[in-house]
């Protein structure tokens, strides 16, 4: 008897136990596995609130970047600033579009909140070191992704963050 076959009667016993003695757990091993091999298979997989939380941070980047250009010391680092801004929000939008494909929803993520500047580098320096976690959490997050063009969108948008915190850096080399 070949594996399918296995699996067939395990259930059509199982349902006739569960008639019999609803209470009594015939195979506890086997749902045991099954629920660990479900548990493993969601850990592994990305999900929509896994995209959510990350429209929702490109949204708040981006406002934090438009409020940094505002406050930027020379035209080009304002516009350096924008730019990133900007991107920012083109990834918000391809992320919208792969919650859609995914879920077939449009994703309601809540408005952030305005970022307060206290210190122009301070607030620099933290997002430094956002753009190089975002880059590390959207390759994992690629890995996870079943959807190849999901996981090309996700590829690409690491590399952007990436090239973010580079931008960044010369920034502070340009000081």
């Amino acid at each position: 008897m070949n594996s399918y076959g296995m699996a067939e009667d395990t259930l059509r016993c199982d349902a006739v136990w569960q008639r019999i003695l609803p209470d009594m757990d015939p195979y506890p091993e086997i749902r045991r596995e099954a629920a660990k091999r479900a548990e493993n298979s969601r850990e592994m997989k990305i999900g929509e609130n896994d995209i959510l939380r990350y429209i929702e941070d490109e949204l708040r980047d981006r406002y934090c970047y438009m409020a940094l250009s505002r406050k930027g010391r020379t035209k080009a680092e304002m516009r350096c600033l924008a730019s990133i801004g900007a991107a920012e929000a083109c990834h918000g939008k391809k992320l919208e579009a792969a919650y859609f494909i995914m879920t077939g929803k449009h994703p309601c993520v809540p408005a952030p909140k305005l970022p307060k500047i206290c210190c122009f580098t301070d607030t620099l320096r933290q997002q430094y070191y956002e753009e190089i976690k975002a880059h590390r959490e959207y390759l994992q997050a690629a890995q996870k992704a079943e959807d190849e063009r999901v996981k090309e969108l996700l590829e690409c948008i690491a590399a952007e963050e990436a090239a973010h915190a580079d931008i960044i850096w010369s920034l502070f080399v340009q000081k």
